[in-house]
């Protein structure tokens, strides 16, 4: 008798054993996908193994979800899997699978913030894109905290949020974003000091004054002449008369623009440079690369004036006489105004 249930206790042991390393096999079998085939997983925030694996499991990435989500407490790594977005091709490892969940080697979605925008508008395109943002975008924008070792009397971060082409994961926060591209700035900043020297008025004023030329000049071998001009009239006490600090001024104090901005040149507002000399407060918009090197390293020139030619650049003048008679070729062409 006794020796009969020893047989069929040994029995039960084989087949659970069997039975597990079935288990085992079934668990670390690998999936091969059509070749070219790639199949998409998002792991949303504070899932855990279990919703991880089922979620894998239901999209074919793995075989079975007891499985995997035994594999990850085994291993330890189950509270370490990552969010976000996973893309899988070809022959999938269970544990390289595992892997790529910690690593959090998730899909990144690129969005290219263009040179010149303000802050409002750049607010406006990260919320419109595919990144999903999480988090108050209006608010991290506003952390002047994150600039203020460079810039003391900055209230926002007008100006540092740096225009370039960024890739994150979607469903990234709203922090991370703005972070990442005042960092940028730093880099871009510190880089161009290296080359051209510490701005003479710091860093606020060369900013600004890096987005007023943005903001008037998109030709790239005209933006050095622009700050010239610009650096002409703050060293003789001439207002700048900068038409782009004018839009900013009624944008900013919730201003209709109502008809030709020449009617409006008088809008009394500290960012108006036609009405207030010097440099308007702060900047007026997120400067690239290349109008933060031009407002560090302008061209030496004894121009004072320029508008408009017509063909997407300008003409300069040294003289009002000179510059009246290029207003008035301006306007024959395009019947708008000059400066």
């Amino acid at each position: 008798m006794h020796r009969a249930r020893r047989r069929l206790l040994a029995l039960v042991l084989v087949a659970a054993g069997a039975a597990a390393c079935g288990m085992a096999a079934l668990t670390l079998a690998p999936i091969s996908l059509p070749a070219g085939q790639r199949v998409v997983v998002e792991i949303p925030p504070g899932a855990g193994a279990s919703e991880a694996a089922r979620r894998l499991a239901a999209a074919g990435v793995i075989r079975w979800a007891p499985g995997f989500r035994a594999l990850a407490l085994i291993t330890g790594r189950a509270r370490r899997l990552q969010a976000g977005e996973y893309r899988f091709s070809g022959t999938l490892v269970p544990t390289e699978v595992l892997r790529r969940l910690v690593s959090g080697e998730v899909i990144l979605h690129e969005v290219t913030i263009p040179e010149g925008l303000t802050l409002g508008e750049t607010v406006t395109l990260l919320g419109r894109s595919d990144l999903e943002i999480r988090g108050d975008l209006e608010a991290a924008a506003r952390a002047a905290g994150l600039v203020q070792d460079l810039d003391a009397e900055a209230d926002d971060l007008e100006g540092y949020l740096f225009p370039d082409t960024y890739a994150f994961p979607r469903g990234v926060a709203a922090e991370t974003v703005v972070k990442r591209m005042v960092e940028r700035f730093r880099k871009i900043a510190a880089e161009l000091q290296a080359r051209h020297g510490r701005p003479r008025r710091g860093m606020r004023a060369w900013v600004t004054l890096a987005s007023l030329v943005e903001k008037e000049t998109g030709e790239e071998d005209e933006r050095g002449r622009v700050a010239g001009v610009f650096e002409n009239r703050l060293r003789i006490g001439m207002p700048l008369q900068c038409d782009p600090t004018v839009i900013y001024a009624l944008d900013r104090a919730g201003a209709p623009r109502t008809g030709p901005l020449a009617r409006q040149l008088d809008f009394d507002h500290p960012y108006n440079t036609y009405r207030y000399p010097g440099l308007p407060p702060g900047p007026i918009a997120n400067p690239g690369r290349e109008a933060l090197a031009a407002a560090l390293s302008p061209t030496d020139t004894d121009e004072l004036y320029f508008v408009a030619d017509g063909s997407g650049g300008h003409r300069f003048s040294r003289t009002l006489e000179e510059h009246n008679r290029a207003v008035r070729a301006w306007r024959r062409l395009n019947s708008g105004k000059g400066r």
